[in-house]
């Protein structure tokens, strides 16, 4: 038996390896990590989150970011690229230590596989943003959750993992309630739910005090909470209920295993009941990406392993009832299992996922010289001409050129400046700014004496050339009163140098 595990394991490293390599391991593996990484290059060196440094998200992913930049300083992506690839693994392997206690090892063994599961949807998608992380915390959590329940201290550090997502997205509250039940329709005890909720109160206090300690009440409070609901009060409730519909059919639809083992599991009442903490997790993780109201599938990847659990517990419990004693429909069916995932993976990644590898390989994809290269020309004349102490500014969507010129952003707004330029995410056309942020913007650019402002719209890195100066009337009275174009467009940038 251990035989068959090793080789499943090393046959599902295999597979994740071919599937994601291409993905993760470019120099910036989504279009939000150069974002990311130029925040964090700010906060390693000082600057203060919130205050300094803009983010809308609570404070988890910038830690994560930071601490990567902070001490594998000469190659922090390739780093992070290699704990993002150990999540993948790591989670195939609590997948399989979950479904383990449910069912017989010969189909909890499938959990292995989960990484190639996961590239059945917008695989290119389902590394952005911090739901890889959260993804890890949460099946954590239920690990421990599912396997140590009856000592306190573990349901105290589940407590204390449920706080932890509330530091990546408010959104976690769903989490933490969703933990609160299950551990009392486990225990029936208010004394396990208050050692849970003292886990809980560890991990916010100890924000709030380094949110109090540095000043930073007012800054989280604003961009954190005012801003983030006031983005989605741009987006109408019928554009939300649209977006939702789109993600959860395509996650069905194109990948019949879902179809044909994980829904009849949800909507069967006896089998409901007997699984219902691993249901209970899919409508949560459901509603964490409904909640955010906006058509990007890396906000349903949490739902992923939960569907997939269930699947696999449907499988089982199919080949139990109905396929037990007939051993050539098995085979047809598991071949129907393997032609079905195949379909998928080509459908997402393409007949010629080949030339992802090859493209990858041949252009050095991984390292920072191909990324250089794309920007050599606003690189170069940038370190020529920006002295020490000088501060520059992007506008557009391209932070790349802080983290890889290693400059210092003049306003906060450095991952990106969407509070500024009033980006609606249904309709590119329309701009609703988010209170005075135009003026915030305009007086950190004169209060930090910014040398050059770089307009790098025609080279934004999710292709919107929309938000140019013109539109918005008081920086660009701004930029041409006190800053001069210089003639030479650079990588198709303009550059605008303060008037002496």
């Amino acid at each position: 038996m251990k035989n068959k595990f090793l080789k499943i394991f090393i046959l599902s490293f295999v597979l994740t390896s071919i599937l994601w390599i291409p993905y993760i391991f470019c120099y910036f593996s989504n279009v939000d990590e150069p974002g990311y990484f130029s925040s964090a290059l700010h906060l390693a060196k000082g600057k203060l989150l919130y205050k300094d440094v803009f983010e809308a998200k609570g404070p988890g992913i910038m830690f994560i970011f930071t601490f990567f930049v902070k001490f594998f300083y000469k190659n922090p992506t390739f780093f992070l690229h290699i704990f993002m690839f150990l999540i993948l693994i790591f989670n195939s392997f609590l997948i399989f230590k979950i479904l383990n206690k449910k069912i017989p090892s010969n189909f909890s063994i499938i959990g292995f596989f989960f990484p190639v599961f996961l590239s059945c949807f917008y695989p290119v998608d389902m590394i952005t943003g911090p739901e890889i992380f959260v993804s890890f915390i949460i099946l954590l959590t239920f690990f421990i959750f599912f396997y140590f329940l009856d000592k306190k201290l573990t349901i105290f550090f589940v407590g204390f993992l449920s706080g932890l997502i509330l530091l990546f997205k408010p959104f976690g509250i769903l989490y933490i309630l969703c933990f609160l039940i299950l551990i009392f329709l486990e225990t029936k005890r208010f004394g396990k739910i208050s050692i849970f909720l003292s886990g809980i109160f560890l991990t916010c206090i100890s924000f709030l005090l380094y949110l109090c300690l540095n000043n930073l009440i007012y800054d989280f409070h604003l961009w954190t909470i005012e801003y983030p609901v006031f983005v989605s009060k741009t987006i109408p409730l019928i554009k939300k209920i649209y977006f939702f519909f789109p993600m959860i059919s395509r996650i069905f639809l194109l990948n019949p295993f879902y179809i044909i083992f994980g829904l009849p599991l949800i909507f069967k009442k006896e089998e409901f009941k007997k699984n219902f903490e691993f249901i209970l997790l899919f409508i949560i993780s459901l509603l964490w990406g409904a909640s955010h109201g906006l058509a990007f599938p890396h906000h349903y990847m949490i739902s992923i392993p939960f569907i997939f659990m269930i699947s696999i517990i449907g499988f089982y419990k199919f080949n139990e009832e109905f396929l037990k004693n007939y051993f050539k429909v098995k085979k047809v069916l598991n071949l129907f299992i393997i032609f079905s995932i195949l379909q998928s993976l080509i459908y997402w990644n393409g007949f010629d996922f080949y030339k992802k590898w090859i493209s990858f390989i041949k252009e050095k994809k991984w390292t920072r010289q191909y990324e250089e290269k794309q920007l050599s020309e606003i690189l170069n004349f940038l370190r020529e001409n920006v002295k020490n102490g000088d501060k520059i500014v992007i506008w557009g969507l391209n932070p790349k050129i802080y983290f890889l010129g290693e400059f210092i952003s003049g306003t906060r707004f450095i991952s990106s400046v969407e509070p500024v330029n009033g980006i609606v995410y249904y309709d590119v056309s329309k701009i609703i700014q988010f209170k005075k942020v135009e003026e915030i913007f305009i007086e950190e650019i004169k209060k930090k004496d910014v040398k050059f402002i770089i307009d790098a719209t025609e080279i934004s890195l999710i292709g919107i050339p929309y938000y140019t100066f013109d539109k918005y009337p008081l920086i660009e009275k701004v930029v041409n009163e006190e800053y001069e174009q210089l003639t030479r467009i650079y990588n198709g940038c303009k550059i605008y140098r303060r008037i002496l």
